[in-house]
């Protein structure tokens, strides 16, 4: 089953720093509570962890949060967050279009916050809540971290790379000569064997 991990922050300065962690495939809710818990328990330390209903809660004195998580179905389109209360929603694509339209136009540019998010202060959209909103990327790009190394491709245009979740990536390469490190030799044989 695919699960949303949603992370949270309420805290001094942090009210942007809300975003979508990741979508994983996990068996159960069990099994999501205790990702939650992991990554609370290991990005964010000092702190102490609590389980909520659908998340794990962190406390760091002033600034606290949570990682919380929801089934990905199909209709879901949006993350929707409330910042000053660490509190996600998911919203359908008609759900989104619809409170983000509360929003004045001439904010929409300032609004942006990333790749396809955005963050209207409390008021912007005629509530008493800093909110944030980010569209969910179901197959989003990977980054070096995400992924291991497979096959060695063609060795000089491209290397395949895997996902945790099967996915493969052919990854482009470049060679990098280092003329300043190049050594003498007196054959093909021993410039290959040593």
């Amino acid at each position: 089953m695919k699960y949303l991990i949603v992370e949270t922050w309420n805290g001094e300065g942090y009210s942007e720093e809300n975003f979508i962690t990741e979508i994983i495939e996990l068996k159960n809710d069990a099994e999501a509570m205790a990702h939650c818990m992991k990554l609370a328990t290991e990005n964010q330390q000092p702190c102490e962890v609590t389980k909520g209903e659908d998340s794990a809660q962190f406390n760091k004195g002033d600034d606290d949060g949570a990682y919380h998580f929801f089934t990905l179905t199909d209709d879901a389109y949006a993350v929707v967050i409330l910042c000053n209360i660490n509190t996600p929603m998911i919203f359908t694509k008609e759900q989104y279009e619809a409170e983000i339209g509360k929003a004045d136009p001439s904010l929409m540019e300032d609004a942006k916050n990333g790749d396809g998010r955005h963050f209207f202060g409390a008021g912007d959209l005629d509530d008493d809540y800093d909110t944030q909103f980010e569209i969910i990327n179901r197959n989003p790009k990977p980054t070096e971290e995400d992924l291991e190394w497979f096959d060695g491709g063609d060795g000089v245009e491209y290397e395949v790379w895997k996902h945790a979740d099967g996915r493969m990536f052919k990854v482009p390469i470049e060679i990098v000569r280092n003329f300043d490190e190049a050594e003498e030799v007196d054959s093909l044989h021993q410039a290959k064997f040593g």
